[in-house]
């Protein structure tokens, strides 16, 4: 395998003097950076640095209207005549939004799978059509068609995917969906390669494997820039960074100089000040049945066995973890939990005393739970604003179909408050940077009085300092409501301290359930 880069040697991409538009603001006003073949470059900064306009840059997805943003490979190949940009590829969190479809999508992603005439599959969507966006009556060449499927197969061999393949795009895992991404952004064969947050969703094991992947990347010619909220969330071999701040290049550079370093700031956790609107609302102890029973349950789409044999029962105020490598059934066990899979109406599955069937509203579930997870967070996009957003959280909707009232928008203003996004209320969810998206999430899932929270991988993207606020927050809520509480992540750091519990997927089998989960996560 041999990408196009390799044969190139120079500049790639040159910022002189630039200054890009927003709608009616300017941003990284008169900015120089120079991309030279062979480096690898961290950009870092917080979530409202405005790290990924400086990306839609240079993508050409923001006009310049200052200085000049050159691309020096554009003569390397014809099919960068008259369009440079199509030579940066990138996997960021708003691929798969724009990718996976709107609330609609996401409210009957399970309920109509069946009733799909032709769902699509991870191999279309990596088939040469799709990833060249050719038209359906578009002839290939037979050399070409050869050299895409070699290229193709080499791709999928080196990230490990072969297995997901067959699997349909809409029900693999969060982090068997990145996998994908990744290999369609490899396949667009780029001269830079653009990743957000490469390791978030992913095991222990395949971000070992990514590591020595993006190293053999390299040495293969390939040009990598990675995002992040700080220095420490970059691979290793990372050597040049460049520092966003406000919309503005602060440093670029190399990471071991003093003009960097000067540059960090560290900041600490802020005291957690729960809403009062919120806790005189709470009714703590009303509980008594269990909150969620489960006997031999087993999942399984077309060949893919999902789920087997899982029983796990949650008593009133338990905190858990789910754990388990990506593809063993965490999500698909959640959905049962929430009413979105209509599996759960052929298992025995029980919430809060009560079985899926006639008699028993799914509605009625629902609003006893509030939940966060990457794959709602895909598919959360509509046009609302940051405090219609929350205010969805009231009726489990991904839309605003109703007024919400003084009562429940002063509420929804408060945990805004809480979480420092006050000043965001009137601004559209969808232009908020992706973190701050999944803040405004957390705040949806806590507005109203829940017996279980279902937390799945909510640090996703976050710095350390927003990691360990959000984490405090997380104690403070399950000690005031007494609420159950299902959390999910990778890393062991960042779970909550009111963890006790831990219950281990492989395979779609409960591995092993244990107490002190702190020592356990893998």
């Amino acid at each position: 395998m041999q990408f196009r880069a390799a044969k190139f040697r120079g500049d790639v991409l040159t910022l002189q003097h630039t200054t890009f538009r927003v709608g009616d603001r300017l941003v990284f006003r008169d900015s120089c950076w120079q991309i030279k073949s062979g480096e690898c470059w961290g950009v870092v900064g917080e979530m409202d640095s405005g790290r990924n306009l400086l990306i839609q840059g240079l993508c050409g997805e923001l006009p310049p209207v200052e200085g000049e943003l050159i691309y020096g490979y554009e003569e390397l190949d014809p099919q960068f005549e008259g369009c440079p940009e199509s030579g940066v590829a990138h996997v960021l969190f708003s691929d798969l939004q724009d990718e996976m479809g709107g609330a609609e999508s996401f409210a009957q992603l399970r309920w109509n799978r069946n009733l799909q005439d032709s769902p699509l599959l991870v191999s279309e969507f990596l088939s040469q059509m799709e990833v060249e966006e050719l038209y359906s009556l578009e002839e290939v060449p037979p050399r070409r068609r050869r050299e895409y499927i070699s290229f193709q197969s080499a791709v999928v061999e080196l990230l490990g995917i072969q297995k997901l393949f067959t699997r349909e795009l809409d029900v693999i895992s969060n982090g068997e969906r990145r996998k994908v991404f990744l290999a369609r952004a490899l396949l667009k064969d780029p001269m830079l390669l653009v990743l957000e947050h490469p390791y978030e969703g992913l095991d222990v094991h395949y971000r070992k494997e990514l590591f020595r992947i993006f190293k053999q990347l390299m040495g293969l010619g390939l040009n990598l820039m990675f995002l992040a909220p700080e220095t420490d969330l970059l691979p290793s071999f990372v050597k040049k960074l460049v520092l966003v701040e406000k919309e503005q290049l602060r440093f670029a550079g190399d990471k071991k100089t003093k003009g960097f370093q000067a540059q960090k700031k560290k900041s600490r956790t802020k005291k957690i000040d729960l809403p009062e609107s919120w806790l005189s609302r709470l009714r703590p102890g009303r509980l008594t049945q269990a909150v969620v029973e489960m006997k031999k349950v087993n999942v399984q789409y077309g060949e893919a066995k999902i789920l087997r044999e899982v029983s796990w029962t949650i008593q009133p105020g338990e905190c858990w973890a789910l754990s388990g490598p990506n593809g063993a059934g965490k999500s698909t066990l959640l959905s049962l939990i929430q009413g979105d899979n209509p599996m759960a109406y052929a298992n025995d599955v029980r919430l809060f005393g009560k079985s899926f069937g006639p008699g028993h509203s799914i509605w009625q579930v629902k609003k006893r739970i509030g939940s966060v997870s990457p794959e709602q967070h895909i598919y959360f996009h509509e046009e609302l604003s940051v405090l219609d957003a929350v205010c969805t959280g009231f009726f489990d909707t991904l839309q605003l179909f109703e007024n919400c009232g003084r009562v429940r928008r002063g509420i929804a203003r408060d945990w805004l408050s809480c979480l420092g996004l006050q000043a965001d209320a009137n601004k559209s969810f969808s232009q908020l940077p992706v973190e701050e998206q999944r803040l405004v999430l957390i705040a949806r899932a806590l507005v109203r009085p829940i017996d279980l929270l279902i937390l799945d991988e909510p640090c996703m993207g976050l710095s350390d300092h927003h990691r360990r606020g959000l984490v405090a927050l997380i104690d403070a809520v399950i000690q005031a409501s007494g609420c159950a509480l299902i959390y999910v992540t990778h890393q062991k750091e960042n779970l909550p301290d009111c963890i006790t519990d831990t219950l281990h997927l492989k395979a779609g089998r409960v591995d092993r359930h244990s107490r002190r989960a702190k020592n356990k996560i893998g």
